[in-house]
């Protein structure tokens, strides 16, 4: 029987063949985009509430809102450099 890593995130991080992003909270939940490493936007979200951890798809009806709330989020927080910094 194979071990657990402790911590799942760090798991996911390093290990498995999937690109997580930073953990948000909404709804008092916390959420952790997963998306393949060929895909830019999640393809779901793993949701911890307490001690329960679901897995929860981007586009199913539960996971519309999180992924509506992932996507504006991203767009506050994006880092927007100047102009010279895109002339090569």
């Amino acid at each position: 029987m194979q071990n657990f890593p402790s911590s799942i995130e760090d798991w996911l991080r390093h290990e498995a063949p999937l690109v997580v992003g930073p953990s948000f909270v909404f709804n008092e939940r916390s959420y952790l985009p997963v998306s393949l490493e060929s895909e830019g936007s999640p393809v779901g979200f793993l949701v911890t509430d307490g001690d329960d951890v679901q897995f929860v798809p981007a586009e199913s009806e539960a996971g519309a809102a999180p992924a509506l709330a992932w996507a504006q989020e991203a767009e506050e927080t994006a880092i927007v450099f100047p102009s010279e910094y895109w002339v090569g």
